[in-house]
């Protein structure tokens, strides 16, 4: 009777575990994850989106995203990554205590050059050195390196990234290329003998004859430097009105006169060791060419000893005769005046000076109707000639 017993138990027992195995629900684990990249490189400041799968497959599961240095990458719920800083990070994906990674490096985002600029022209002395002014853009660009070439190794040196050296006297072109873009500006170069000491040359190799009048060195003949972005814009041929550079320079008032400049255009006209004289060096060259002391310091026409300065030739209808025992040689280039319009070629020259203690510019003037000398205020918009004195 009770092995009847204990086998109905039995048999109702395997009844109830299969109607459950077969009715009830199935719980499944996950054993793997896979992550769509196990390696990335990102530059920084993008994003990509990264997915992951579940083995077996799971729905609706439930996926936890992690990085474990949020500085250099962080990750969304949904899988996105966005690169932050330069580096090396994981992305973890993870279900429970299954976990999968992808490494993740964050690259510099390369910035290309656009630019790269140096000195149009430069005039240097056998045996000076000189600190080239290179220059790329954009600024932060990721690679800034360059390479110097010279057309002419033994007019100039160099042995340094941008310090150059004048060798002997001549002519060379630097040309700078970047390594990045093959972007490239020349220089052009003029190198002088030290013998020349009183030598002034331009930015375009144009050498000026000079004259020592006491204890100065001046020009003995107008400044001339012009090129096209001056040209008409601060810097004037008188008469000309065009914008061919080559078509300016040919004229006639060009290569008698030089240029009129504006006070604001002259600074990047200047040859090194030149300056645009003083108030104070105008009156000592008055005063060698014997005017008073009291002459000197006053404004307006004063003194009768402009003739020592003038040319002997150009000046129409002089009313005495000019000397030019000085050899300061000032021809009557005429002027600009601050409304554009050109006038008095031929009969007077305006010459810029220094600034005075109230800002403004003392310039100086030669009539043909007067041995006076005209000591009064520039007009910094009008355009006048410019005579340098040496350092």
């Amino acid at each position: 009777m009770n092995i009847k017993k204990n086998l109905l138990l039995l048999i109702l027992g395997l009844i109830i575990m299969g109607c459950s195995e077969k009715d009830g629900p199935k719980v499944l684990k996950v054993e793997k994850i896979e992550i769509s990249k196990s390696t990335l490189e990102l530059v920084e400041g993008s994003s990509y989106q990264l997915e992951a799968k579940v083995f077996p497959e799971i729905p609706d599961i439930n996926m936890i995203w992690k990085s474990s240095d949020e500085s250099i990458v962080s990750v969304m719920n949904n899988g996105i990554i966005t690169a932050l800083g330069i580096g090396e990070a994981e992305i973890l994906a993870s279900v429970g205590d299954i976990v999968s990674k992808c490494t993740i490096k964050v690259v510099k985002k390369h910035i290309p050059v656009k630019s790269v600029s140096i000195e149009k022209s430069l005039t240097l002395k056998v045996d000076e050195e000189y600190d080239l002014n290179i220059k790329i853009l954009p600024e932060n660009a990721s690679n800034k390196s360059y390479k110097l070439s010279f057309s002419d190794e033994d007019v100039i040196f160099t042995d340094g990234e941008f310090s150059i050296m004048a060798v002997k006297a001549g002519k060379c072109v630097i040309t700078v290329t970047t390594a990045d873009g093959n972007k490239s500006a020349n220089c052009d170069v003029t190198v002088v003998s030290k013998d020349d000491e009183f030598s002034c040359i331009d930015k375009a190799g144009r050498k000026y004859q000079t004259i020592q009048i006491g204890n100065q060195v001046w020009m003995a003949e107008n400044l001339a430097y012009i090129d096209s972005e001056l040209l008409n814009n601060g810097a004037y041929v008188y008469n000309y009105s065009g914008d061919d550079i080559k078509e300016a320079m040919s004229t006639e008032n060009y290569k008698k006169f030089g240029v009129l400049y504006s006070y604001s255009s002259i600074e990047s006209c200047i040859p090194k060791g030149w300056h645009i004289p003083s108030d104070e060096e105008w009156q000592e060259l008055e005063t060698y060419i014997g005017l008073s002391d009291k002459e000197i310091s006053s404004y307006g026409s004063r003194g009768s000893k402009s003739y020592a300065l003038m040319s002997k030739e150009d000046w129409q209808d002089l009313s005495f005769e000019a000397t030019n025992e000085t050899k300061f040689s000032a021809k009557p280039a005429g002027l600009r005046s601050s409304s554009g319009y050109f006038n008095q070629i031929f009969l007077r020259t305006v010459f810029w000076g220094g600034i005075s203690e109230d800002g403004s510019i003392i310039g100086r003037a030669l009539f043909n109707s007067s041995t006076k000398i005209n000591r009064s205020k520039a007009n910094r918009k009008s355009a006048y000639s410019v005579r340098l004195i040496k350092d």
